[in-house]
């Protein structure tokens, strides 16, 4: 088909249509063009609100993951001072059994304690009991360097073999309990700096 074929055709038919046909072509092309864009504007509208939605509740995550990640940090900062000052405590009574050193100790113990119970609310099941079992063990170090200032103290027992075999006896225990809290100190340095993502 032509050119010319094409403009015959369409020639005749706007003649059979005449001018109210043209008119209401237009109409229609013009009305179709209009509700197209409107159709368009809703959509966008539309989609502009369900965008909105999302980035809300995408901000409203990110401030609740914020706020959860700086509490945990901040429980994990202040159980991990606990334990050290429960550390250089059991240090200190380990190089002088005394009654002083040793009620230094038993008060770190009680605030590490606290602060574990404090941090269940973020530690893991696992780590939880670790910590609560090695507790149990520095209270028999505590209970071990009372009995050392028993046996070095009593005046009957001075000098005695058998008193000096209990001494030793003890010694090794409680070298063994504070050897154990130092091993799990550093596991859970590394847990922290884990769920932390410091290191």
């Amino acid at each position: 088909m032509t050119t010319s074929d094409i403009f015959t055709v369409v020639a005749s038919v706007l003649a059979s249509v005449g001018g109210v046909g043209v008119v209401l072509l237009g109409l229609s092309h013009w009305l179709g063009k209009a509700w197209l864009a409107r159709f368009q504007e809703a959509e966008k509208a539309g989609h502009d609100r369900t965008l909105e939605l999302i980035r809300t509740s995408l901000t409203v995550q990110g401030s609740r993951l914020q706020r959860n990640a700086d509490a945990r940090f901040s429980l994990y900062t202040d159980l991990w001072e606990r334990l050290q000052h429960l550390k250089v405590a059991g240090d200190v009574l380990w190089q002088s059994a005394s009654v002083e050193n040793l009620d230094r100790f038993v008060d770190a113990f009680v605030e590490a304690k606290y602060a574990i119970e404090v941090g269940r609310l973020i530690l893991s099941h696992e780590l939880y009991e670790r910590l609560t079992a090695t507790l149990r063990r520095l209270e028999d170090y505590r209970f071990g360097k009372e009995r050392l200032l028993e046996l070095r103290s009593a005046p009957r027992l001075a000098g005695r073999c058998e008193a000096m075999d209990d001494a030793a006896h003890q010694i090794a225990r409680n070298h063994s309990y504070k050897r154990e809290f130092e091993d799990l100190l550093e596991e859970v340095l590394s847990i922290f700096h884990t769920e932390t993502g410091s290191c």
